[in-house]
């Protein structure tokens, strides 16, 4: 992805919902720890975002187009991307940027954010990995701009842990980390999690209604035993 303008809501909503996935947490994928991953569709006319820490991963749809139209989750899953950038945002400067742009773009419902990824000058870009090449993503609006570290890196794939029609099975217990649910409250327009749990250990999918944008999330549970003790923990 070498440029590409984007409405400023659907940014702002967009990276926020991004975000809810990449808190890190004890235990998690260090690398994976406030990263947000950008899809490019150019042939859909959106982006797909997604944040994970290695335990829950969220992925939304970002429409690039005036009309803030969406293509469904199964066009885009047969899609490959043009582009996938990993973006590294330890400061969390991009909701500092999300936050400004939803109220800038209140008054202004034509404000665009212009993301560019390039190679980095000299060494100003830190990396994960000093073997990395430098990567920098730009994002800007009008009122603000923030330069992230692209980090050159494989990127995880929302295609390989979220199904399109989720098969619920009957599950006796299961336990539920509250942290986990006041991330996904934080999505924004959230009015309902619709979850699906496939089987008793694996991973439990949701569909988040009401939101903005197009979401999914899936995450994995802690299952309880017939004592009610933690039995198998991601």
């Amino acid at each position: 992805m070498q440029l590409v303008d984007v409405p400023g809501s659907a940014w702002a909503d967009g990276w926020v919902t991004a975000w809810c996935g990449t808190y890190p947490r004890d235990g998690g994928v260090p690398p994976l720890a406030r990263t947000v991953v950008v899809e490019h569709h150019p042939e859909l006319d959106a982006l797909v975002m997604s944040g994970t820490d290695g335990a829950l991963m969220v992925s939304t749809i970002v429409p690039l187009g005036d009309d803030l139209a969406s293509p469904e989750w199964g066009e885009v899953r047969e899609s490959p991307p043009a582009s996938t950038t990993v973006v590294w945002d330890p400061d969390a400067l991009g909701l500092v940027l999300a936050r400004t742009v939803a109220k800038d773009a209140k008054a202004d419902p034509d404000l665009r954010v212009r993301l560019t990824v390039g190679r980095a000058e000299g060494a100003a870009a830190p990396t994960l990995d000093p073997s990395m090449e430098r990567l920098v993503c730009v994002a800007a609006s009008p009122q603000l701009s923030v330069e992230f570290t692209a980090v050159d890196a494989p990127a995880p794939d929302w295609r390989g842990v979220m199904v399109d029609d989720p098969v619920s099975v009957g599950v006796t217990r299961i336990g539920v980390n509250p942290q986990i649910l006041a991330r996904l409250a934080k999505i924004p327009g959230v009015a309902a999690l619709d979850m699906a749990f496939t089987t008793s250990s694996s991973a439990v999918h949701v569909h988040v209604r009401g939101a903005v944008l197009p979401t999914r999330a899936v995450w994995m549970p802690v299952i309880l035993d017939q004592h009610g003790t933690v039995d198998d923990q991601s």
